[in-house]
């Protein structure tokens, strides 16, 4: 074999095997390289996500905090208006708003006696509440956009023995209205015990003598019978009573008392036989009710105005005869 030859072969093979040599690092630098590019892809993608899944959860957080002060530790209230009716009922509007009523979600009203110290009456208002805008730009706690309440209680029953009422206002966990609450006493609210009566006319009709007015008061809430009763203050007698069978509609003077029970239906027109009855005496009418139907137990009275001009009854009778 031709030593030359020989050369350029041996020199030729070990060129072509440098050039595969550089090939294939240079093959395998370019996939290490694209390695590289696709993991630092992978990471920045996961970097992406990550930043993403933050972004979400700050923003979630954010819509999850509570948007009232929760430090606040006051129990806010007002009755805003308490009207007693002229059949009974009391209705009383107002809002109640604590950030202690979280958690306790049944919202209640009561009626409570504070003289006798007992409940009257409950009402469950949870699903009753009223809308109160006003109320939570001032006071910024929990529930007090709907805080409000309007709601009446029936009395009816319980008002000749009541001198005043106070409404309760309680948040509590318990669906009946107990168990762990927390409650807003309002002031009391005063009832009206007056007795208001007038002696519209007295008069000789058909040889009777006819008396028409009205009585009304919160007191005879409990008393069905109503009598008028006319006395001889002269000779300090009764002559004469009258059940009132026909009581005449009185809604002059519901307008005048409307927080009265009744004061519609306090009018009166009763007779009398002429023959019991001195004119030249003094005499006095009563209005009185009874919870017994003699009327002689149990009754609250009303005094008309003794100077009455009973002489004018006397004259016409004078004219009558």
């Amino acid at each position: 074999m031709n030593l030359e030859k020989a050369k350029r072969v041996a020199t030729s093979c070990l060129a072509m095997t440098s050039c595969g040599f550089l090939l294939w690092m240079s093959q395998n630098q370019v996939n290490a390289d694209t390695i590289g590019t696709s993991q630092q892809a992978v990471v920045e993608q996961s970097n992406v996500t990550t930043t993403t899944k933050n972004q979400v959860a700050t923003i979630t957080e954010q819509h999850s905090q509570p948007s009232y002060n929760q430090s606040d530790n006051g129990n806010y209230a007002n009755l805003d208006s308490a009207n007693l009716d002229t059949n009974g009922r009391l209705t009383v509007s107002g809002w109640h708003a604590t950030n202690n009523s979280q958690n306790r979600p049944y919202h209640y009203l009561i009626a409570y006696d504070p003289t006798n110290h007992q409940e009257i009456s409950r009402q469950n208002i949870t699903s009753n509440e009223i809308n109160r805008p006003d109320v939570a730009r001032v006071h910024n706690v929990y529930g007090a956009t709907n805080s409000g309440f309007n709601t009446s209680f029936d009395i009816t029953h319980q008002l000749a023995n009541l001198n005043n009422i106070q409404i309760i206002s309680r948040y509590t966990n318990d669906q009946a209205g107990n168990g762990n609450a927390v409650d807003y006493w309002f002031a009391p609210i005063n009832i009206d015990r007056n007795n208001y009566g007038h002696l519209d006319s007295a008069k000789v009709v058909n040889n009777q003598l006819e008396l028409t007015g009205w009585n009304t008061s919160n007191l005879h809430g409990d008393k069905p019978y109503h009598y008028i009763i006319l006395l001889d203050r002269t000779t300090n007698r009764e002559v004469g009573r009258a059940l009132v069978e026909r009581g005449p509609l009185r809604p002059d003077v519901a307008k005048v008392y409307p927080h009265i029970e009744y004061a519609g239906d306090s009018g009166f027109i009763v007779d009398f036989n002429l023959n019991n009855i001195n004119f030249n005496h003094e005499l006095q009418a009563l209005s009185r009710f009874s919870s017994v139907a003699d009327g002689n137990s149990n009754y609250v009275d009303f005094y008309f105005a003794p100077d009455y001009n009973w002489q004018l009854c006397k004259s016409r009778i004078l004219r009558s005869v």
